[in-house]
């Protein structure tokens, strides 16, 4: 724990992957920079060994840096970045970036809470597994489809519909994405994201809305696609869990490898 009182402690990821962290954190940090265009709203920097992830929204968690360096001046140049967005905005800590809290609290962020980011390495572990019976899972391909997952994500992360269509559509329509949602008897129940850049996976957008949680359904459709991604040939799928969602991912095989400890601005 660090002075804010946070977990901050990580797993030796060699032992668990075969990959070093650093590794990890690039893989997934620049995953959306394949999608980046003209046209894309989303902008995606690295400064030193840090990432900078921007929108424009205004939520929090949508402009965000992650702080892997211990340099003090790389830091002042990302929080100087960060804050010429003018908008809501998140900074995570991890590695020897933990040694900037201090600062960032001078600086009118507050501490939030730890995300636990996992790792699991891609087996044969689900090979025979099939969707129980009645379940479908299905590739967001249509527009019917792609209207109640976006209808679902917006009610699910409390986000104007509008601000989800355009998130959406930037990821929308490449061979390296993988949207899915769960059927229950025609009933949609469950959505997830992978997004695929080699043989490296990243995983997002995990929901259950609340009238469909405690069913199983969020572990019925993780296992279908993990068992995809070892059909194209992955070798690792990262994410970022919530405090509640460890326990589903540790089922499945992931592990936490660092905790990154998140601040939220006091004030715009």
């Amino acid at each position: 724990r660090d002075v804010t009182g946070v977990q901050t402690c990580a797993l030796p990821i060699y032992d668990l992957t075969g990959s070093n962290l650093d590794y990890v954190r690039r893989a997934f940090g620049n995953l959306f920079g394949q999608f980046l265009n003209e046209d894309s709203t989303i902008e995606l920097e690295q400064i030193g060994n840090s990432y900078l992830f921007h929108t424009g929204f205004d939520f929090g968690f949508l402009n965000s840096a992650s702080i892997y360096d211990g340099d003090r001046a790389i830091l002042e140049q990302i929080i100087e970045k960060v804050g010429s967005w003018k908008v809501k905005n998140s900074v995570a800590l991890a590695g020897a970036g933990l040694a900037h809290a201090n600062y960032l609290k001078e600086r009118g962020y507050i501490p939030s809470h730890a995300t636990p980011f996992m790792v699991a390495v891609v087996d044969s572990r689900f090979d025979d597994f099939q969707l129980r019976e009645g379940l479908v899972a299905k590739r967001t391909e249509t527009p019917e489809d792609c209207a109640i997952n976006k209808k679902m994500l917006a009610e699910t992360f409390g986000m104007a519909e509008q601000w989800v269509e355009i998130l959406f559509n930037t990821s929308f329509g490449f061979p390296s994405i993988y949207r899915y949602m769960l059927y229950d008897n025609g009933v949609p129940v469950s959505s997830c994201l992978f997004i695929t850049q080699g043989d490296f996976v990243g995983c997002f957008d995990v929901v259950t809305p609340v009238a469909h949680q405690r069913k199983g359904y969020g572990a019925e459709l993780m296992k279908f696609m993990m068992k995809e991604q070892a059909e194209i040939g992955s070798r690792l799928i990262a994410l970022q869990s919530s405090q509640a969602g460890q326990k589903l991912y540790r089922t499945l095989g992931f592990q936490v490898v660092e905790y990154q400890q998140q601040w939220k601005m006091s004030t715009v």
